[in-house]
């Protein structure tokens, strides 16, 4: 949020199918993903990277286990592929 804030956007449309403009401080991160990339903020390279650790967070997130009844062994490969995604993501930034 600070690095769409800093480079002097505070509204955009989040998606590409939105119909009117959002404040930034009230989206959620897909649309701050969205929106950092349309204004090349971040490369789309660290954009589609963000978006794939985002989705791995949403699979791994225990209350999205238990609502949907679903577990997945998480491996540690699994967790330092994510870890290194994230430290890519965080020094890109």
């Amino acid at each position: 949020m600070n690095k769409v804030l800093d480079s002097g956007i505070t509204t955009h449309l989040p998606s590409s199918h939105a119909k009117k403009r959002k404040k930034v401080i009230t989206m959620n991160l897909s649309e701050l993903l969205f929106t950092a990339d349309a204004n090349k903020i971040i490369e789309i390279q660290l954009y589609h990277f963000s978006q794939a650790l985002k989705q791995y967070r949403n699979y791994i997130h225990p209350a999205v286990e238990i609502r949907k009844g679903k577990s997945k062994e998480i491996t540690q490969n699994d967790a330092k592929l994510a870890w290194e995604l994230t430290k890519k993501i965080i020094f890109e930034i």
